[in-house]
């Protein structure tokens, strides 16, 4: 009966040790981009928090002044290390990043209408694909007294591997666009509740 006690005290305090601060917030500044973007965070203590990520990308606006048009959903896990926080992993962070992708990515008609290039594809103008990025991601948050939280960040990650069903359009995408080869990119101000 001792050790049942115990143990019912060892993990009940355990448990308080362990049910640190979590967070929930929503990316402001890529609904501007036709992204959708949430991210949940947990503080393992101070200094150190572990979250996810999931953003579903609606649309890149299809005007005149794109070429592509990117429908996608991404996900993945992070974890940050806060440098010097006040109120428990706050202000300047460091991060790291693993980025899963799924989606469709097509040539715009509208932009096509406007420019003409020798090179297009007449045919399989668009492509599935998925990839798979690690990448650094630097910012900083803030707390208000209501446990309001914001924030912005920044990340560039490596693609450790794409796929695009369709090869010749993949081509053509990556001469449009080199730095989707083999990079990626995170950004936004976040605005969520502690």
């Amino acid at each position: 009966m001792k050790a049942k006690i115990t143990t019912a005290l060892a993990a009940f305090f355990i448990a308080i040790n362990l049910s640190a601060q979590t967070e929930l917030s929503l990316n402001i500044s890529n609904l501007l981009f036709n992204e959708a973007q949430v991210t949940y965070e947990k503080g393992l203590n101070d200094y150190l928090s572990f979250g996810a990520f999931a953003s579903f990308v609606y649309d890149l606006p299809p005007t005149e002044n794109n070429q592509f048009v990117n429908r996608n959903f991404y996900f993945g896990p992070e974890i940050k290390y806060y440098v010097s926080p006040k109120k428990g992993f706050d202000r300047f962070f460091i991060g790291f990043y693993l980025k899963q992708s799924v989606g469709t990515v097509s040539i715009n008609e509208n932009y096509y209408s406007w420019w003409f290039d020798p090179n297009l594809p007449t045919e399989n103008t668009t492509s599935a694909y998925s990839k798979l990025a690690f990448g650094l991601n630097l910012g900083s948050k803030w707390v208000a007294k209501n446990n309001i939280i914001y924030g912005l960040n920044f990340g560039v990650g490596r693609n450790l591997y794409s796929n695009y069903e369709n090869e010749t359009f993949r081509d053509y995408y990556f001469n449009q666009r080199p730095a989707a080869e083999n990079f990626d990119f995170r950004f936004g101000f976040s605005l969520g509740y502690r």
